[in-house]
């Protein structure tokens, strides 16, 4: 009798000595070392000699929004913009050297759990660009898929 009470002691002990092990380790704050920006990149290219075109200024905005992305930024031949992950369509009001257009990018949202430490990102698909107004461009979609890799391009608008 006394070794099965002895056993039965152990045993709780353990049981309270796993509890507490896993108890603290899941306290212990990991970090996270995971890149969670997701950025469209966006080149600008010289159409007629098919080089990177230095803008002499530019500024962004995100339509329906007051946050001003980029602010009459200079000598700028990249930019990096967010997509909406509630909305399917992300538009941009642009002043490019003076002259303003909207550019336009229809896309999907792809929820991406990173790790548990990280949680989840909105990774995205680009299925369309479009450009309206002044500017005489094309547009083209280089990479569809917009994830949290840095200084990535996505789409390329020929001047």
């Amino acid at each position: 009798m006394e070794i099965t009470s002895l056993v039965k002691n152990i045993y709780n002990r353990l049981i309270v000595f796993i509890c507490l092990a896993c108890i603290f380790s899941a306290c212990v704050e990991k970090e996270c070392i995971t890149y969670k920006h997701v950025l469209v990149g966006i080149e600008l290219i010289q159409d007629t000699s098919n080089t990177v075109y230095t803008a002499d200024s530019i500024t962004v905005k995100g339509v329906g929004s007051d946050e001003i992305i980029y602010d009459n930024a200079k000598n700028i031949s990249s930019i990096y913009l967010p997509l909406k992950s509630v909305s399917n369509t992300t538009s941009f009001d642009i002043v490019l050297n003076e002259t303003p257009f909207v550019l336009s990018i229809t896309h999907q949202n792809i929820p991406q759990l990173l790790s548990i430490e990280c949680g989840t990102v909105m990774f995205h698909k680009i299925e369309d660009a479009t450009i309206d107004g002044e500017i005489q461009a094309v547009i083209q979609v280089e990479n569809t898929h917009v994830q949290n890799r840095e200084n990535e391009k996505h789409i390329y608008i020929r001047l």
